[in-house]
């Protein structure tokens, strides 16, 4: 097949293997002709969707009519930029309604599992990197809002269920969003439009840049 087909992220992992077998058959004493760490897999740009501030205004508006716990964490993720793992694993105890913030410390996802009747399962863990545990500030209107659904709530409830046990999963997130954007009458919205849509707020509002790497969980401000 070619491999051109492919997404960009599963050519740099071919590679990436590719480049470790070969240096791993050096070790052995094999020689080879070829220079693979001057090969690389050049990825296209890609327009970035943002929500114009007339759109964010209809989702906002959407949002905030007899809002309930989904609607709310879609909400959450347009005022805060944070990933849609890292909002399926937030809980209550994650907010800091007094000094307002919101601590993100885990992400949720589905992953492939081994010997199992299962193939797959639900995990929350740790981000794969350190710059993504972090504290995002929020407004005092944000955290009047969170206290107003919130504040009864056991400490370890999910806040897209309201429930210790009972989560939402990234995939019925995204599900659920999908819903809320035709209910609004968008279009061409990915739940990660959402994170481009706030930090190009924050730019526009002069934010500087290192300040919002920083709350977008970022490794470097490149």
């Amino acid at each position: 097949d070619n491999i051109s087909s492919l997404a960009e992220k599963t050519q740099n992992d071919i590679l990436c293997v590719v480049k470790m077998i070969y240096a791993f058959a050096e070790t052995l004493g094999y020689k080879g002709n070829a220079c693979l760490k001057m090969v690389s897999i050049r990825v296209p740009h890609k327009q970035m969707r943002v929500l114009s501030i007339q759109e964010q205004r209809m989702l906002s508006d959407y949002l905030l009519t007899d809002m309930d716990l989904c609607k709310l964490g879609t909400y959450i993720a347009l005022c805060t930029g944070i990933r849609i793992g890292e909002l399926c694993a937030l809980k209550k105890i994650n907010i800091s309604f007094e000094n307002k913030f919101i601590h993100i410390g885990e992400t949720m996802q589905r992953v492939q599992v081994e010997d199992s009747e299962q193939k797959t399962k639900v995990i929350a863990t740790e981000p794969k990197s350190i710059c993504s545990i972090r504290d995002i500030p929020i407004t005092e209107a944000l955290a009047e809002l969170l206290k107003k659904f919130y504040s009864k709530m056991p400490d370890n409830a999910y806040i897209l269920t309201g429930d210790n046990v009972r989560f939402i999963e990234p995939t019925v997130m995204r599900y659920h969003f999908s819903r809320q954007l035709k209910a609004c009458g968008l279009e061409n919205v990915r739940f990660h439009t959402l994170r481009h849509s706030f930090a190009t707020r924050c730019v526009e509002t002069g934010m500087d840049i290192k300040t919002l790497s920083e709350i977008l969980g970022h490794e470097n401000v490149k």
